[in-house]
């Protein structure tokens, strides 16, 4: 009786040992899987030396600019004369040297649907071998909450982050000092058209037909008269 009791107890014990082993077989596939889906969604596909960056030219909503680097410092090719603040260039700089992509795809032969076709948003950078590489961001696509984007070409179809759009979206100002961002926004509006000289220019313009008009109309009586 003792005996069979024992080999119960063995049973029982085997029982368990291969349960738990079998649950914990799951529990490490379900790991794995999260592990290679998080490769997957964070595939690096543009993966550059930052320190090998010697310019980016940036396009957005505000406007182009170029930031050159010469012999370790980083200026404004339109205006070299403003010293610009280290730390803000070298965080774009950082960010953008690493892009991500959460889903990749082959785009269709119609980019426009990607918003990709004339984007206002694109960031061209070369390196000091020369090399250059484009990053263009397109729509917003609400399935997933990211941005259609192109890395190089058009052959692949990456969906990047919102981040990517606030380093690529930053004015040239945002790379000044807040005393010299100031001034240089105030010398750029000074050169603007003044809305009221067009105004008044436009006015005196039309006075001016006004009163040739009425000039040509006297003349026309005066003549009818003779």
């Amino acid at each position: 009786m003792k005996k069979k009791k024992i080999q119960l107890i063995v049973a029982v014990v085997v029982l368990l040992v291969l349960v738990g082993g079998y649950f914990g077989l799951l529990k490490y596939n379900e790991v794995a899987s999260a592990k290679d889906a998080d490769k997957k969604e964070g595939e690096v596909v543009l993966d550059l030396n930052k320190d090998d960056i010697a310019k980016l030219a940036i396009t957005n909503n505000s406007g182009s600019y170029t930031l050159v680097k010469t012999n370790g410092v980083w200026t404004l090719e339109e205006d070299p004369s403003l010293t610009l603040v280290p730390e803000s260039v070298d965080y774009v700089i950082s960010a953008l040297s690493s892009v991500n992509s959460y889903y990749t795809f082959d785009p269709d032969s119609d980019i426009s649907q990607y918003g990709l076709d004339n984007s206002d948003l694109s960031a061209v950078i070369t390196m000091t071998d020369g090399t250059t590489h484009t990053i263009t961001v397109g729509d917003f696509s609400t399935i997933n909450s990211k941005y259609f984007c192109f890395i190089d070409g058009t052959t692949k179809c990456y969906m990047v982050g919102a981040d990517i759009t606030g380093y690529m979206g930053y004015p040239k100002t945002n790379y000044m000092s807040d005393e010299d961002a100031m001034a240089y926004s105030a010398a750029e509006a000074s050169l603007e058209p003044s809305t009221d000289a067009s105004t008044d220019a436009s006015t005196e313009d039309s006075s001016v037909e006004e009163a040739v008009d009425m000039d040509s109309e006297v003349s026309g009586e005066a003549d009818s008269s003779n």
